[in-house]
């Protein structure tokens, strides 16, 4: 079976030598080439236009597309609950180990927001109350409020900025210039309006564990890799 990749992420670099451990005849071109292949793969993060996209498929022999739903008539590997809550799990270590090594200072009796409450902030949140911090969470959903409540954290609303520290989840523009000036912000999710004196956390798995993550999306694809 002959498998070819389209990504210049790292991630997918290690994934090829997987598969090639595996036995499978795997490689990675580019998305200029001609490709007849088996089974193509795309890479998490949408990395070329729509155009280059179309043009690659239009003149290419594939039998089977592996892709996010950014390619049409694809196989979606990422449409996987254990893939995302591993990835969910691999952004916030990465968001930890980001504040530790940024901001050089220990997360114990921190007062801490947690913007969202998806799969992201409730294990931010359980890492967190795990190392002693003071964690507060903020949601817009009623019923996601009072799961929060539920789960043992205290909710809060954006009027309160006076936090050490606040990581955003929450995929939205929400949290306007002057908003937790006095904090220490870690972006994980592109919801600050500016990006100035913020922590960029966006693509942590990727940017921080490739290997790691590469063996995820290795899970993920497997079941598929039949003609």
């Amino acid at each position: 079976m002959n498998i070819t990749i389209i990504s210049k992420d790292k991630r997918y670099e290690y994934l090829n030598e997987q598969l090639i451990k595996l036995g499978y005849d795997s490689k990675i071109a580019n998305i200029t080439d001609k490709i007849k292949t088996d089974i193509l793969i795309f890479s998490v993060k949408k990395e070329y236009t729509d155009t280059e996209y179309n043009s690659l498929l239009e003149k290419s022999k594939i039998k089977k597309i592996l892709s996010p739903k950014y390619i049409n008539n694809a196989i979606d590997y990422t449409d996987n609950e254990v893939f995302l809550k591993k990835n969910a799990y691999l952004t916030v270590e990465g968001a930890i180990t980001l504040y530790y090594n940024e901001v050089k200072e220990t997360l114990l009796n921190k007062k801490v927001l947690i913007l969202g409450y998806g799969r992201i902030g409730k294990y931010l949140a359980k890492m967190l109350k795990s190392l002693n911090s003071n964690v507060f969470v903020y949601a817009r959903r009623n019923e996601v409020i009072e799961e929060i409540k539920l789960d043992g954290y205290t909710y809060a609303s954006l009027d309160d900025d006076n936090y050490d520290i606040v990581f955003n989840t929450i995929p939205q523009k929400i949290i306007k210039d002057k908003m937790f000036i006095g904090s220490y912000r870690i972006e994980l999710a592109n919801g600050f309006e500016s990006q100035e004196g913020v922590i960029n956390g966006n693509g942590i798995p990727g940017r921080m564990f490739p290997k790691t993550a590469s063996k995820i999306i290795l899970d993920a694809i497997l079941p598929y890799l039949t003609i």
